[in-house]
């Protein structure tokens, strides 16, 4: 008796670990329970995690360089005061495109001073007396085209010896990031002026005797005579 209990018990624990052994192996993967009308619960299976997907990195367009050329011709470096100084700037677009609104400025520097009309060039220029700012303008600078600006001022008759003159011109377009900037620098030099010349008087010349006409007589009028000759006849 005792032999078929122990047979008996060990049969229900064999019967339990096997049980035990088979729920393990149907464990399943992650799921998610789903409940369906009758209360049974459905496993699915929750799909494998996919990395997000990188947006592509942005083309880079190449900014295009800004070639924009300028020159400045200016003079005299050394003057005496009341001289005039004269500028030729030309600006030119050396640039693969056309460029907007080209304007060129300038302010009448310490020491000189402007006269209505002495500036010009190839576009138009104006002049702001409050600013004491000279302007050029022009909407369209095209591929290649080549803009000069003419400008002449006039300096002070009392400026001391070793003056220095700065006259700056500012050149800029919509697409140029900053301005280009030319500088002409002038200097009195009083070594190279004339000193104040005293009037030479100017010679008087001699008086020459003036000469008196000789009167030449007029000639007598010829008179006629008549002459009485005797007359010899032949006998």
């Amino acid at each position: 008796m005792k032999k078929s209990i122990w047979i008996a018990i060990g049969v229900l624990a064999f019967l339990w670990v096997a049980a035990a052994t088979t729920q393990l192996r149907a464990a399943p993967s992650p799921t998610t329970s789903l409940q369906t009308s009758g209360g049974a619960p459905l496993q699915e299976t929750l799909p494998p995690t996919i990395p997000p997907t990188l947006p592509p990195e942005p083309t880079l367009t190449p900014t295009p360089t800004i070639t924009v050329e300028a020159s400045l011709e200016a003079g005299p470096a050394r003057l005496c005061p009341g001289w005039k100084l004269y500028y030729t700037l030309q600006v030119t677009n050396t640039t693969s495109f056309d460029l907007n609104h080209l304007v060129i400025t300038s302010q009448i520097p310490v020491g000189t001073w402007y006269a209505p009309g002495n500036a010009g060039g190839t576009i138009s220029v104006t002049f702001d007396a409050e600013t004491n700012t000279l302007f050029w303008q022009n909407r369209e600078f095209p591929v290649g085209a080549m803009i000069e600006a003419n400008l002449v001022l006039h300096t002070y008759s009392n400026l001391s010896n070793g003056t220095v003159i700065t006259t700056t011109f500012h050149c800029q377009t919509d697409e140029l990031p900053t301005p280009l900037v030319l500088q002409a620098t002038h200097r009195v030099d009083s070594g190279i002026c004339n000193p104040t010349n005293t009037p030479t008087p100017s010679a008087t010349p001699t008086a020459l005797p003036t000469a008196t006409p000789t009167i030449t007589p007029s000639p007598t009028p010829y008179k006629w005579r008549t002459l009485f000759l005797p007359l010899l006849w032949n006998q």
